[in-house]
């Protein structure tokens, strides 16, 4: 049953004792539907308390938390309590570990940076201190992004939930920043020919980094074995990412069981495999690609719950070292690495570079928009503008065709303007008059040609007269 009462406070008094006093507004304490106690700020007037405290009272038993903000309620817990609430959330929406993860650290630098505790102390320019402050200390304008998302995603479930009030908007005057323009790290695509190089040379490394380690000790032949298996199977990962275009984390999680290989050597395979966007998605596999995978498979004796490939968390490091071995600069002269998601781009680039069509590429690559297939991961360097121009089709010369012989103009009936004598210089008529002087008539009259111009034929209109010189000289005068 609900309850009202006026709680008591303690102040100094006016010989120095504390003197105990009592609210002046009563206050109300009732069961919800939970049956959590709350405690709900009532009036001055105490039959208006009592009012709205049976309010409160029918609508606790009806689940119905009517007349009470609900921020108010979730005002005092701490912001760890709507954390876990809210990773238990996500966790019901399906969401990746590996994202929440990340998300809710992300959350909690933010917290941590703030000295927040409640929800309240989340203000909008503290917020965008931080954020200017990762900015400042190196942070993308992607990384940047990141932070803002994940504390905009909070919020809004916090919102949803009823745990905060529709006014707490600490991210309102904190916008995206253009991840285009402040790029952390620009990738470039590798050659055909670098490509060839670090697969051999991620097949060479290990054993020949061993032997130069041991000159002394040299390698066994149970250590030589391993090492060659580990850079068989690097050497394999380069050549799987190049020919699919799948992502690193994509193929580190494919297992065999998920892989279609035909027994027929010309024949694609297809891989199947749980994507980037949360959904299954295939890829097809080229005939020489089907062939070493299966001979890495049948050499290992691997199972269908075996992964294809041990590939290690750092493995952009362990490619850096390849990069080396090969002699390819992991940074080029525009300051553009060559990481392992460059293979990804490397492929786009070599799709374009054969003259793929563009939405067939974006296929390939499981692109929602064309531009990202076209703008970010084709590396413009590698593809032959001049070669696109040369198959252009070939039109007349202009300055550079030969000098047309004036001289002799083919023989045509008369035109006025040949009959006034206004031909170029050097020409000769060799037109056939007629005695009288004037063939304008004659049924034998033909097209005047000039060399180098078609012929035209009688219009049915009457002879075009000059007038240019008439009415400009009218203007001028």
């Amino acid at each position: 049953m609900a309850s009202i009462f006026k709680p008591k406070y303690t102040k100094p008094g006016p010989d120095g004792d504390r003197v105990t006093r009592s609210s002046r507004c009563w206050w109300i304490e009732f069961k919800d539907g939970d049956g959590k106690t709350r405690r709900v700020k009532g009036y001055p007037d105490k039959k208006a308390t009592m009012a709205r405290a049976a309010d409160l009272e029918r609508a606790a038993a009806c689940g119905v938390m009517v007349g009470v903000d609900p921020f108010k309620i979730h005002d005092g817990e701490p912001l760890s309590k709507h954390l876990d609430d809210y990773d238990r959330y996500l966790a019901g929406q399906d969401a990746g570990a590996k994202w929440r993860k990340e998300s809710r650290a992300r959350i909690e630098k933010i917290i941590h940076e703030l000295g927040a505790t409640r929800l309240r102390d989340l203000d909008g320019a503290r917020v965008a201190s931080f954020l200017e402050r990762k900015v400042e200390a190196g942070a993308s304008a992607r990384t940047r992004n990141a932070y803002r998302t994940s504390l905009g995603a909070f919020l809004t479930w916090a919102k949803a939930d009823g745990r905060a009030p529709k006014e707490l908007d600490p991210l309102a005057l904190v916008g995206r920043l253009n991840e285009a323009k402040n790029p952390k790290r620009k990738r470039r695509a590798l050659t055909p020919e670098e490509v060839a190089r670090l697969i051999d040379a991620a097949r060479r490394r290990p054993i020949e980094a061993a032997g130069k380690e041991r000159c002394n000790a040299g390698v066994s032949d149970l250590e030589r074995r391993r090492l060659t298996k580990l850079g068989t199977q690097r050497a394999l990962c380069y050549l799987t990412l190049f020919h699919t275009g799948l992502r690193v984390g994509e193929l580190s999680k494919m297992r065999v069981g998920d892989l279609t290989l035909p027994s027929d050597p010309g024949q694609a395979g297809l891989a199947t495999f749980f994507a980037k966007a949360q959904q299954t998605q295939c890829v097809s596999l080229r005939p020489d690609l089907v062939a070493e995978l299966r001979a890495w498979i049948e050499e290992n004796d691997l199972g269908a719950g075996d992964l294809l490939f041990e590939i290690p968390r750092q493995f952009v490091k362990v490619m850096k070292k390849d990069l080396l071995f090969a002699g390819i600069a992991y940074k080029d002269e525009l300051g553009r690495v060559a990481d392992v998601h460059s293979l990804r781009k490397t492929m786009a680039t070599a799709l374009s570079v054969a003259g793929v069509a563009p939405r067939t590429a974006q296929k390939v690559l499981r692109h929602s928009k064309l531009e990202l297939t076209m703008n970010v991961y084709t590396d413009p360097a590698q593809l032959d503008a001049a070669a696109a121009v040369a198959a252009l089709p070939d039109l007349p010369p202009i300055l550079a065709a030969p000098a047309a012989d004036l001289s002799k103009i083919e023989p045509a009936a008369c035109r006025p303007a040949c009959r006034s004598g206004v031909l170029p210089d050097g020409a000769d008529c060799t037109c056939v008059h007629s005695a009288e002087g004037d063939d304008s008539g004659s049924e034998e009259a033909q097209a005047f040609v000039w060399p180098g111009l078609p012929v035209l034929g009688d219009t049915g209109l009457e002879p075009v007269t000059s007038c240019v010189s008439s009415r400009r000289s009218s203007q001028l005068s």
